[in-house]
């Protein structure tokens, strides 16, 4: 569908969307899509009693709320741009709200569970050692699995002990590294020669030389297989990153910066997580703990 392309190059070259977020709309409207040819109905055709069967239809599919937030977001916006472009004159999914998501408090290591995590890593091959580094790296720097794939070997700025990282919407920041970091990489860039077949740009690559995906990041943390109780996913790093530096009396401001969040009430939601240490200091100074 031309109108679906036009609208996916407009994420991709306007609005800087992820390659992550394009894909996941593009898998939403597909699925609408499909569902009006079941129906033998254009899309020009589409009205807000229409729009309520399909929410009738997904039902059936228990949808978790944020899922079906994500659909309804991304036939919004889509439908946005058909009336932009003059195509419709009405949005009927402008009357339709998002059901109201629980505000899930992230899942987080304890400084035993990542000590579990990489002690329990193999290292006797390049792959092993460089599938390490990255944990470890995720770990130690707070940045997202798709800025990982992002970063540029020149991006890392040695002598200033600096890391620049490209964020969502194509916004720059600068990570410190701390000396352990700066041991991984430099670890890894003696292993990365051995890789490196394409001269890639890429600071972490494949084993054919390629920048890596952030499929293959997940692919790496669920082979690890390790033995905690939580969710573990790649962005439970980056959450226990926010969390300890919290705990350990860092300033929500500053974790804000080093995450890249753009607004501090997202940086906020880590604040539920230092409970354990509230609990603590509750014992500690209330007079009849």
């Amino acid at each position: 569908m031309q109108e679906l392309i036009l609208f996916l190059e407009r994420l991709y070259y306007e609005k800087n969307y992820s390659p992550h977020t394009i894909k996941a709309y593009k898998e939403d409207i597909s699925l609408f899509l499909l569902f009006l040819d079941e129906q033998n109905l254009r899309f020009e055709e589409v009205s807000p009693y229409f729009v309520t069967t399909w929410l009738e239809h997904l039902e059936k599919f228990n949808l978790s709320p944020k899922t079906l937030s994500r659909r309804l977001s991304s036939l919004r916006s889509f439908f946005n741009f058909l009336c932009l472009k003059k195509i419709l004159n009405k949005n009927p999914f402008l009357l339709f709200t998002s059901p109201k998501m629980s505000k899930k408090i992230p899942s987080t290591l304890s400084v035993k569970e990542i000590n579990h995590v990489f002690d329990s890593m193999p290292i006797d091959t390049i792959l092993e050692r460089r599938n390490r580094h990255i944990l470890m790296f995720l770990y130690m720097t707070g940045i997202r699995s798709e800025e990982l794939c992002n970063l540029q070997c020149e991006g890392v700025l040695w002598s200033q002990n600096l890391l620049r990282v490209m964020g969502k919407g194509s916004k720059e920041r600068l990570v410190p590294l701390i000396p352990l970091a700066k041991d991984i990489l430099t670890q890894w860039l003696i292993d990365r020669k051995e890789l490196d077949k394409k001269n890639s740009n890429a600071l972490f690559i494949s084993q054919n030389g390629n920048p890596l995906t952030t499929s293959m990041i997940r692919k790496i943390v669920s082979s690890i297989k390790p033995h905690i109780s939580k969710g573990f996913h790649p962005h439970a790093f980056r959450y226990t990153f926010a969390s300890q530096l919290l705990e350990s009396g860092a300033n929500l401001r500053h974790i804000q910066e080093l995450l890249g969040h753009a607004n501090l009430s997202v940086t906020q939601r880590y604040t539920k997580l230092s409970i354990k240490d509230l609990k603590n200091k509750y014992q500690q100074f209330h007079p009849h703990a």
